[in-house]
Protein backbone atom coordinates (compact mmCIF):
# COMPACT_ATOMS: atom_id res chain seq x y z
CA UNK A 1 0.00 0.00 0.00
CA UNK A 2 1.04 3.55 -0.32
CA UNK A 3 3.73 1.80 -2.90
CA UNK A 4 6.20 1.34 -0.37
CA UNK A 5 8.08 -1.57 -0.58
CA UNK A 6 6.96 -4.40 1.49
CA UNK A 7 9.28 -7.14 0.77
CA UNK A 8 12.22 -8.32 -1.98
CA UNK A 9 14.02 -11.23 -2.62
CA UNK A 10 17.48 -12.07 -3.63
CA UNK A 11 18.24 -12.62 -7.76
CA UNK A 12 18.50 -16.63 -8.11
CA UNK A 13 19.52 -17.96 -11.18
CA UNK A 14 18.54 -21.00 -12.48
CA UNK A 15 21.27 -23.42 -12.61
CA UNK A 16 23.92 -21.84 -10.86
CA UNK A 17 24.44 -24.53 -8.38
CA UNK A 18 24.23 -27.11 -10.86
CA UNK A 19 26.91 -25.48 -12.93
CA UNK A 20 29.12 -25.44 -10.06
CA UNK A 21 28.57 -28.68 -8.65
CA UNK A 22 26.66 -30.85 -10.94
CA UNK A 23 29.42 -32.80 -12.35
CA UNK A 24 32.19 -32.92 -9.79
CA UNK A 25 29.33 -34.32 -7.31
CA UNK A 26 28.12 -37.08 -9.17
CA UNK A 27 31.84 -38.53 -9.07
CA UNK A 28 30.54 -40.68 -5.81
CA UNK A 29 26.79 -41.60 -5.23
CA UNK A 30 24.94 -39.81 -2.44
CA UNK A 31 22.88 -40.99 0.54
CA UNK A 32 23.87 -43.89 2.26
CA UNK A 33 26.27 -45.94 0.52
CA UNK A 34 27.82 -49.36 2.37
CA UNK A 35 31.08 -50.62 0.84
CA UNK A 36 31.63 -54.09 2.66
CA UNK A 37 31.01 -53.33 6.46
CA UNK A 38 31.10 -49.55 6.97
CA UNK A 39 28.28 -47.27 5.85
CA UNK A 40 29.27 -43.67 4.36
CA UNK A 41 26.77 -40.61 4.07
CA UNK A 42 27.00 -38.09 1.41
CA UNK A 43 24.72 -35.03 1.37
CA UNK A 44 24.87 -32.97 -1.88
CA UNK A 45 23.84 -29.33 0.02
CA UNK A 46 26.17 -26.56 -1.23
CA UNK A 47 24.39 -23.98 0.53
CA UNK A 48 24.51 -25.59 3.95
CA UNK A 49 26.40 -23.92 6.87
CA UNK A 50 27.22 -27.16 8.46
CA UNK A 51 25.83 -30.75 8.38
CA UNK A 52 25.55 -33.10 11.18
CA UNK A 53 23.96 -36.44 11.52
CA UNK A 54 22.11 -37.68 14.41
CA UNK A 55 22.28 -41.68 15.00
CA UNK A 56 19.37 -43.47 16.81
CA UNK A 57 19.30 -46.81 17.88
CA UNK A 58 15.40 -47.19 17.30
CA UNK A 59 13.06 -44.67 15.41
CA UNK A 60 12.55 -43.14 19.18
CA UNK A 61 13.72 -41.26 21.88
CA UNK A 62 17.45 -39.37 22.10
CA UNK A 63 20.09 -39.97 19.25
CA UNK A 64 23.13 -42.06 20.71
CA UNK A 65 25.60 -39.95 18.34
CA UNK A 66 25.86 -36.97 16.85
CA UNK A 67 28.37 -36.56 14.04
CA UNK A 68 29.46 -33.53 12.21
CA UNK A 69 29.82 -33.66 8.75
CA UNK A 70 33.10 -32.68 6.56
CA UNK A 71 32.08 -30.05 3.58
CA UNK A 72 33.76 -31.07 0.37
CA UNK A 73 34.08 -27.25 -1.46
CA UNK A 74 34.93 -28.79 -5.08
CA UNK A 75 31.29 -30.60 -4.96
CA UNK A 76 29.59 -29.19 -2.61
CA UNK A 77 28.63 -32.49 -0.64
CA UNK A 78 29.24 -32.88 2.84
CA UNK A 79 30.16 -36.64 4.47
CA UNK A 80 30.66 -38.61 7.13
CA UNK A 81 31.72 -41.84 7.38
CA UNK A 82 30.54 -44.49 10.04
CA UNK A 83 31.21 -48.32 11.51
CA UNK A 84 29.86 -51.28 11.35
CA UNK A 85 27.49 -50.82 14.38
CA UNK A 86 25.30 -48.97 12.12
CA UNK A 87 23.60 -51.59 10.22
CA UNK A 88 19.70 -51.08 10.79
CA UNK A 89 19.97 -47.68 13.19
CA UNK A 90 17.75 -44.80 12.21
CA UNK A 91 19.57 -41.52 11.29
CA UNK A 92 18.43 -37.32 11.54
CA UNK A 93 20.25 -34.79 9.43
CA UNK A 94 20.45 -31.76 11.04
CA UNK A 95 21.48 -28.61 8.17
CA UNK A 96 22.16 -25.04 9.12
CA UNK A 97 21.55 -22.76 6.31
CA UNK A 98 21.32 -19.36 6.01
CA UNK A 99 17.94 -17.44 5.50
CA UNK A 100 17.74 -14.42 4.23
CA UNK A 101 14.36 -13.35 4.94
CA UNK A 102 15.81 -13.85 8.49
CA UNK A 103 19.32 -13.07 7.72
CA UNK A 104 20.27 -15.92 10.34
Amino acid sequence: PNGNLLDATSVQIPGVLDDLYAEAAQSEPLGVVWNRDTPSVRVWAPTAQSLRLHLFPDGMGEAEAVLDATFDAETGVWSTTGTPDWNGKYYLFEVQVYAPSTQK
